[in-house]
């Protein structure tokens, strides 16, 4: 499984990334310390099955990625992974395939990887 883990804070990404390692052993992990650095990943021709975003980022939050991602990539299955309650409209709205609460656990990501949209 490819995943594409997405964090500005440099010790929120190092344990989501931690997480999902321990969660999906076999998974191929890109981290990015950007939304801007996914988009351009993606632009390039990545095709991650999971992307696991923070929702409030400096720039282009993580809304505005997943907006962007879902219209590059239909198939991909968007995690939030947050501190806040506040995107969850959002969330909802883009019809997103989880919603994390920070701090992120192994066992959290993979309840959210059992419920994948595709």
């Amino acid at each position: 499984m490819t995943i594409f883990a997405e964090d500005d804070e440099p010790r929120a990404l190092n344990i989501l990334c931690r997480a999902i390692a321990e969660a999906e052993p076999g998974a191929e992990v890109t981290s990015f310390d950007s939304a801007a650095s996914v988009l351009a990943a993606v632009e390039a021709g990545a095709r991650p099955q999971v992307l696991f975003s923070d929702a409030d980022m400096p720039g282009m939050s993580g809304v505005e990625l997943a907006r962007q991602l879902k219209l590059r990539c239909p198939e991909l299955n968007v995690i939030f992974a947050t501190g806040y309650d506040d995107y969850m409209r959002d969330a909802l709205s883009l019809h997103v395939s989880g919603y994390l609460k920070k701090p992120i656990t192994a066992e959290g990501v993979r309840q959210e990887l059992d419920q994948l949209r595709h």
